[in-house]
């Protein structure tokens, strides 16, 4: 792949986490507003969801830091981006399993506590399934990408 290709793709790759970043951050205040502007407030990080959440939104921003300073904007040299490179990628990927697990259990909470009904398998409660199994083919769509990505270039 030439070099001109390759720096586009970093672009697209870095623009793209960028707009994902700025979501994650209206969706974490509004999480957070949700909870503290209700009457009477409800407290903040007391289920599982919220832990791994948070803990995939931590680490996605130190993945795009990282990623942002080591690859897009090299600071280090060539030997060091490839040796960086799979700890970039294995970190990617289980962050992306992170927010997969999470927002299933945002799915099942929501599911379990708004849904009167939830067992009796109304058409809400089928759609929130529905929107689960999206979630999880999504996943395998794209770990399965990233899983045909030639590795055996190193070159940065």
């Amino acid at each position: 792949m030439d070099q001109l290709m390759k720096t586009k793709l970093k672009m697209a790759h870095g623009v793209t986490m960028l707009v994902v970043f700025a979501m994650m951050i209206v969706a974490l205040k509004a999480a957070f507003d949700s909870h503290n502007l209700k009457t009477p407030p409800i407290p903040n990080m007391y289920t599982l969801h919220s832990w791994i959440g948070l803990t995939a939104a931590v680490l996605f921003g130190l993945q795009w830091i990282s990623g942002l300073t080591v690859f897009l904007f090299p600071i280090a040299g060539p030997k060091l981006r490839a040796n960086l490179l799979p700890f970039h990628q294995y970190y990617g990927s289980c962050i992306f399993g992170l927010v997969i697990a999470a927002s299933w259990m945002g799915l099942l909470e929501k599911s379990i506590w708004a849904i009167s009904d939830y067992s009796s398998k109304t058409g809400e409660g089928i759609l929130v399934n529905v929107l689960g199994l999206m979630i999880l083919f999504f996943g395998l769509g794209v770990t399965f990408m990233l899983s045909k990505f030639d590795k055996t270039n190193k070159e940065l």
